[in-house]
């Protein structure tokens, strides 16, 4: 399964290259002239690209996440660490998502590699 991720500004833009390299599409919040955008025009951007949105900003994007009725998924990197703790960690994820539609749903995956995924949307939980 292709996918298409927006990578948040609290991540490494390596990530990108990351993704594109297992086949699916890419773009970084910086490319995009979106630092230091406010996290709820990010979360706008993730969606209006159809983009499955990576950052370490579990607590905000959570919260904005859980008010969108669809969304394309959230996936958080939980620790937050270098650049080869980040690439091992988002590899994690995206092998996951490649077996697991991520629409609607929250990924999240620890310092140790452990994946979990749950419906994260007002539409997946009522």
């Amino acid at each position: 399964m292709n996918l298409d991720f927006l990578i948040d500004e609290c991540l490494h833009r390596r990530l990108v290259d990351a993704a594109i390299a297992r086949g699916h599409r890419a773009e970084h919040v910086v490319r995009l002239g979106l630092a230091g955008t406010p996290d709820g025009l990010v979360a706008g951007a993730a969606v209006g690209r159809g983009a499955v949105l990576v950052t370490n900003n579990r607590r905000d994007f959570r919260q904005i996440y859980a008010r969108l009725p669809q969304h394309p998924g959230l996936a958080v990197i939980v620790p937050n660490g270098a650049l080869a703790l980040q690439a091992r960690l988002f590899e994690g994820i995206m092998i996951h998502l490649e077996d697991h539609a991520p629409a609607d749903c929250l990924v999240e995956i620890d310092a140790a590699g452990a994946v979990t995924l749950e419906p994260w949307s007002t539409a997946r939980r009522d």
